[in-house]
């Protein structure tokens, strides 16, 4: 496991760069931003990615702010949510996209889950530098640096993001419309977050790494904040796959 700062931070922009250079060939983009709604509708994607990336990290850790150290004022600047960012992206989608929201996520799903899966596997590298390394586990555990085996959580949802990808292409253009089918590949992204966050601190056992470091807020009935919007994120999604699915009640 790499240690030096540079070396992460350069790891990290070599990671971001490969991801976004495999998302750009696997969608359309001349196509894609060929309309001003088109374009309107990435933009309020990128813009909900980004307000919601950071709601979602202030969620998981609301006392942060408070502290006064350099360090912990950095990881407040730094700090960003995935599924926060999931989340605000598929919300900023859906106000600039209004009716077309289906069309344009099923034409950028398969680009951002490849994305995600990519970022999944470099976070092998600098797992324990910033918040979402798993907890201690006797069983297939990975010592990424502190002598502890713990849950590799980006595997598991690096695989997950692997069949969710498989899903998202195999049912394009089949089946019922496109809201529904993104719906339901969305609803699985933060039903599988909502689980892995078992497996992540405060739950399991309180160890050195786990006690020094920032430890996730919960909220009643002991959810973290990112398990919360991932509960409200799929009762939103869901209720709307309700209304937009061609059944008859």
């Amino acid at each position: 496991m790499l240690s030096s700062p540079a070396s992460l931070l350069v790891l990290k922009m070599l990671f971001a760069l490969l991801a976004l250079a495999i998302s750009l060939r696997m969608v359309n983009a001349g196509a894609l931003l060929s309309s001003g709604a088109n374009v309107r509708s990435v933009a309020g994607l990128l813009a909900g990615a980004a307000i919601g990336a950071k709601i979602g990290f202030m969620l998981q850790f609301p006392l942060l702010p408070l502290a006064a150290d350099t360090q912990t004022i950095w990881m407040v600047l730094a700090g960003n949510s995935g599924p926060g960012a999931f989340a605000g992206g598929v919300l900023g989608l859906a106000v600039a996209a209004g009716a077309r929201t289906g069309y344009v996520a099923e034409a950028l799903l398969p680009a951002v889950l490849a994305a995600w899966l990519i970022l999944d596997l470099g976070a092998l590298f600098w797992a324990l530098t910033e918040p979402g390394f798993g907890i201690a586990t006797d069983r297939w555990g990975v010592d990424f640096g502190d002598g502890v085996g713990r849950h590799p959580v980006m595997l598991y949802d690096a695989g997950a993001m692997l069949g969710l990808l498989w899903a998202a292409r195999a049912t394009r253009l089949a089946g019922p419309g496109a809201d529904v089918r993104t719906g339901m590949v969305v609803g699985a992204c933060f039903g599988i977050w909502f689980l892995l966050g078992f497996l992540k601190p405060p739950f399991g056992p309180l160890l050195i790494l786990e006690a020094v470091s920032p430890r996730p807020a919960l909220y009643p009935p002991g959810l973290t904040g990112e398990q919360w919007l991932c509960l409200v994120a799929i009762g939103w999604i869901g209720a709307k796959v309700w209304r937009a699915a061609p059944i008859s009640r």
